[in-house]
């Protein structure tokens, strides 16, 4: 998905926010891949005036990812922090299993 996701950005132009979009898609995939209880996972990217958003769907009912602080010896549990530092906005799309962040188009070439 992180190919995908930088070719798009590449074709869309913004080929700039690739390093961060990858470290975005990762966070969101590796969630619902190892949080989810669904059969599939879908993955969009979208494109306005304004943000590139990224969406990733678990496809699951097992509740909405929150931050949770993880203790220092945790190996993982980090994943929405980064999520929260890099984009310019994320949260879950209410009664629903799809967490989605952007990325400000703000000072990118088109």
């Amino acid at each position: 998905m992180r190919r995908v996701g930088r070719a798009l950005l590449h074709q869309w132009g913004c080929s700039r926010l690739g390093p961060t979009a990858e470290v975005l898609i990762s966070e969101l995939m590796t969630n619902a891949l190892v949080h989810g209880c669904g059969t599939r996972v879908k993955f969009t990217m979208s494109l306005t005036e304004n943000t590139v958003r990224i969406e990733v769907d678990d496809g699951s009912s097992a509740g909405s990812p929150r931050l949770v602080r993880p203790r220092p010896h945790q190996e993982s549990g980090r994943g929405l922090f980064l999520v929260e530092a890099l984009a310019a906005e994320w949260g879950v799309v209410p009664e629903t299993s799809t967490t989605w962040c952007t990325l400000s188009l703000s000072g990118v070439g088109r």
